[in-house]
């Protein structure tokens, strides 16, 4: 057993272990736990992905570009069978890319 738990934590040590982010919602259709919030609840968030802590290839070609992503959300959960949920997320795009819409461009 002692040999198990030692594995296990070497297994801890030189892994990456990425979390989940969660935007907010929850209910059937959001997936790992499916589970629903209680009735007359409200969440009002916010978070910030800030994507310089996995920057791939694509990202280390446009050094200019410091990429942040934004989002807000509120969710209400009227009854046991009804959750009502707005999320949005904010993107700064790169000026003159084909990849993100002009509206984006350094905001």
């Amino acid at each position: 057993m002692k040999y198990f738990y030692s594995f296990i934590i070497l297994c801890c040590l030189v892994t990456n272990m990425l979390g989940q982010h969660t935007y907010g919602t929850s209910g059937l259709l959001y997936s790992p736990t499916a589970e629903m919030q209680k009735d007359k609840t409200v969440m009002i968030g916010g978070s910030m992905i800030d994507h310089n802590i996995y920057r791939d290839a694509y990202w280390n070609a446009h050094d200019e570009y410091n990429p942040y992503t934004y989002n807000y959300y509120l969710n209400i959960t009227l009854f046991p069978w009804l959750e009502i949920a707005y999320t949005c997320t904010l993107v700064k795009g790169i000026h003159g890319s084909n990849y993100w819409p002009q509206q984006t461009w350094g905001k």
